[in-house]
């Protein structure tokens, strides 16, 4: 499943997994229901659905972050000053470039596809392993079912105070 966040990675199903038929049934509907339809069936099952094991990465939410502290002219030992990392992991991380690719599939891409060919289905999306990755559009949840880690949550409040202050002084 590909619920349009960042950082979001959810982990496939395996045939005994408890959701598994639920899942099956939106690969199977997804494309016929009402916005409304997806959205209630997402809210209720995207908090059951497991997420990728692991320490989580934070590289599309700090990168959108430096993306956006770079268009207002701040150079990176200000942005990690932001963000709160040392100004190396920018370059290890490649937070620019993954700035870059935030900006590429969720804004620039879809108002491409958007003029040719209309909105496309809303995420979150079931595929299989036979499909391409669902190609990002509008996600149709409400927030309070997105349940977005404090670490995204603390990284977004320091770069919209940050921004706030910036366009303060402008």
């Amino acid at each position: 499943m590909r619920t349009g966040l960042d950082d979001d990675r959810r982990r496939p199903l395996d045939r005994d997994h408890p959701h598994y038929r639920q899942a099956l049934y939106a690969l199977a509907w997804q494309d016929r229901w009402s916005d409304e339809q997806h959205r209630d069936y997402w809210t209720a099952l995207v908090a059951a659905w497991p997420r990728e094991r692991g320490q989580r990465q934070l590289r599309e939410a700090m990168g959108w972050a430096a993306h956006e502290l770079r268009r207002y002219g701040l150079d990176d030992a200000a942005i990690a000053d932001v963000l709160a990392v040392d100004v190396d992991t920018i370059r290890r991380r490649d937070l620019h470039g993954a700035g870059e690719m935030v900006w590429h599939e969720q804004i620039e891409q879809p108002a491409i596809r958007f003029a040719r060919h209309g909105p496309q289905p809303p995420l979150p999306r079931v595929w299989t392993d036979g499909d391409e990755l669902p190609a990002f559009s509008w996600v149709n949840l409400p927030l309070a079912a997105l349940q977005r880690p404090r670490e995204v949550v603390a990284i977004e409040v320091r770069l919209h105070r940050k921004l706030d202050e910036l366009r303060e002084t402008a």
